[in-house]
């Protein structure tokens, strides 16, 4: 569909969501169908991060609550891109999840996110400037191959996340322990 992802707690300054609606305010003239999603836990509240958006911009974010399960899915399945701008971060699960949808990533370029970059399934643009974001954004948008290329590069990073894995690499750990 027609919209870029964010999925992470709405918080405006930390996860970046500031920097994010002044970018999608710049290219919302060229991209009139272009949609903003927002989806998690409101630590700000929606309506709070909206202020001071003019109304033309307003009906082009929504927010879709926090969600989960197959909502979670089809939100991050059918979304053109995912984006989280942090300042700062850990290692969000969104960033995994987005990548096994395939979805190419843009990111922040703070240590913590490097990994995006670093295995080829995204892009980063210089932290707390709306600006470079606007022109990842747009380089995205304007590179459909590019952005599947990068989404392709995801989900074979994602695979090394799956239970599996993780349990023959948990196993190897302890086995080299010598506990017994």
């Amino acid at each position: 569909d027609d919209y870029i992802l964010f999925f992470s707690r709405i918080d405006r300054y930390t996860k970046g969501i500031d920097l994010l609606i002044s970018a999608f305010e710049r290219l919302a003239p060229e991209y009139p169908h272009l949609k903003l999603v927002l989806a998690g836990y409101e630590f700000d509240k929606f309506e709070t991060v909206l202020s001071g958006c003019p109304p033309s911009l307003r009906g082009k974010v929504a927010y879709a609550g926090f969600v989960t399960g197959e909502e979670r899915m089809r939100l991050l399945s059918r979304a053109k891109l995912f984006v989280l701008p942090s300042r700062h971060e850990s290692s969000p699960i969104s960033i995994i999840e987005a990548a096994a949808c395939g979805k190419a990533v843009i990111v922040s370029d703070i240590p913590e996110l490097q990994f995006v970059e670093k295995n080829g399934f995204g892009v980063s643009f210089p932290s707390g400037s709306a600006g470079g974001l606007q022109e990842k954004i747009a380089l995205l948008l304007e590179h459909g191959n590019m952005r599947r290329e990068l989404g392709l590069n995801g989900r074979r990073y994602a695979k090394s996340y799956l239970w599996d894995a993780i349990a023959l690499e948990y196993e190897t750990v302890i086995s080299s322990l010598n506990l017994v």
